[in-house]
């Protein structure tokens, strides 16, 4: 079978947006929220500020290894999810960029960890 690669062009509130759901929903169940601006369209700085529960081993979350998500940061997971996942993204790609809770956990956990961790 022969393999074609193509580049898909993201815009910056398509990055935004997967952001917002990974922390209003996504990563919820094994992170910890300590900074979170959603951004306005095309007026701030989009970012949140997240903590591993596991590595807060009960302590007090400002104490453990902060994890910074900006847009970069959700590019960078979003390219290594379409790498693991290409049939995944190609759904992805060809309902508008429509995407659910797992998919932005899993891109968050694709850019800190490199790969799946939780869930």
């Amino acid at each position: 079978m022969t393999q074609i690669s193509t580049t898909i062009e993201v815009d910056d509130e398509e990055l935004r947006y997967l952001l917002i759901t990974a922390i209003e929903g996504g990563t919820g169940y094994w992170a910890g929220v300590l900074e979170y601006d959603p951004g306005e369209r095309g007026e701030s700085d989009p970012h949140a500020v997240i903590v591993d529960l596991e590595e807060a081993e009960g302590g007090p979350w400002e104490d453990a290894p902060k994890i910074r998500l900006d847009l970069e940061f959700i590019a960078r997971g979003l390219q290594l999810w379409a790498d693991a996942y290409p049939d995944r993204f190609q759904r992805y790609v060809a309902y508008d960029f429509d995407h659910d809770a797992d998919d932005a956990d899993l891109i968050v956990q694709f850019a800190h960890f490199g790969k799946p961790v939780y869930g």
